[in-house]
């Protein structure tokens, strides 16, 4: 949430508790009250041309650390590669994040580097091996990054702002340069993780908008030097927030930020209802012409793919659910990763499964459904 007052950039926590439930909270980010609001002009707001291939994806960037503790994946009883696993059973799009230098103290994965390039180009291996396409999250930090949190890796933390600007676009150019020096290129590239309140804070914080455009554009310009032909998600973790979409993404187009995919973040807890998620979408790829991706989500498998796939001109381009193989011990069963592939590749009812196999976890053991 965005609120317009004071001189300064800041930030309000609400939180709100009842009994052993899980608290409720969110940050409301102020922006100054001088804030120069703007609408994107016609010409601004294009059809997207570069062809965006039809998702259904999975974010599995933690399987290294699963497999390091010795995680083993199951498919009718036989031992199979995890990867193989989701691509035999119709996942086309396996999407990874990537940390600036995560082994940092302060990093992701400290002395260890999950995340980091190496790990990523060993990812990607695999990735194409199984013939699957490959969608590249930067986070530009050496940890998470999403609307709480946006901090500057430690080696940029003392950059000034042009300098800052430079290294973004040259960072991204070198990992997808990387990536396409060993034949894996990405097949899609999203420049920050859930970036509705900025990302490398303080400079590209929303309260700078004129300043986070410039940084977003360095990452548009480092991808397309390398690939110009790459579509690029803009990803924004809003997923029933209709009038904060039309905020961000009306700033920043008119600011100049160039992109061809909406990516959007979905859980319930923070972005509304399904009704939410489907009356913004709807309007999203109607007012500015450009594909929907449900970029992350975790629940309501058959309600999200029904709203993407049913938005206007097939302009609901996909999904991707978020960490399946794992996290914090929450695994889809085989009924839900079967639910994932039928809601996309049938449009029908989800594949009929034996009622013994309801319960088994998929990263342990998947049954094959009929």
């Amino acid at each position: 949430m965005i609120l317009r007052a004071g001189t300064t950039e800041d930030k309000i926590r609400v939180e709100a508790r009842s009994g052993k439930l899980w608290p409720g909270a969110h940050e409301i980010h102020t922006i100054p009250a001088d804030f120069k609001m703007m609408k994107p002009s016609a010409e601004q707001l294009p059809e997207t041309r570069k062809p965006v291939d039809r998702m259904v994806g999975a974010d599995i960037s933690f399987l290294p650390q699963l497999e390091a503790r010795g995680r083993k994946f199951f498919d009718g009883g036989k031992e199979k590669d995890a990867i193989e696993l989701l691509r035999d059973h119709g996942i086309n799009y396996i999407r990874l994040r990537i940390f600036v230098n995560p082994e940092n103290e302060n990093g992701y994965a400290p002395g260890e580097g999950y995340c980091g390039l190496d790990y990523t180009l060993g990812m990607a291996t695999r990735v194409k091996a199984a013939g699957l396409k490959l969608l590249l999250n930067f986070h530009y930090s050496d940890y998470w990054a999403d609307p709480r949190q946006q901090f500057k890796p430690l080696a940029w933390e003392e950059l000034d702002f042009e300098i800052l600007q430079d290294s973004v676009r040259e960072y991204t150019a070198r990992m997808i340069r990387s990536l396409k020096q060993q034949g894996t290129p990405p097949d899609m590239v999203q420049i920050g993780n859930e970036v509705n309140h900025g990302f490398l804070w303080p400079d590209g914080h929303i309260s700078h908008p004129d300043q986070l455009a410039r940084l977003l554009m360095a990452g548009v310009d480092g991808c397309e030097m390398v690939d110009p032909e790459i579509p690029v998600m803009m990803h924004i973790a809003l997923g029933g927030q209709h009038d904060e979409s039309v905020f961000w993404l009306d700033n920043m187009i008119a600011r100049g930020v160039r992109f061809d995919i909406i990516g959007i973040s979905y859980y319930p807890r923070w972005h509304g209802t399904l009704d939410d998620l489907a009356g913004n979408l709807n309007d999203l790829v109607k007012r500015y012409h450009k594909p929907v991706n449900v970029i992350e989500y975790a629940i309501f498998i058959r309600e999200i793919h029904d709203i993407v796939f049913g938005l206007p001109d097939e302009l609901g381009q996909g999904t991707c659910i978020w960490e399946p193989l794992g996290w914090r011990g929450d695994l889809l069963t085989a009924t839900d990763i079967q639910l994932v592939i039928s809601l996309f590749m049938m449009r029908s009812e989800e594949n009929s499964c034996q009622e013994d196999d309801r319960g088994k976890s998929f990263g342990i053991a998947i049954e094959k459904c009929t």
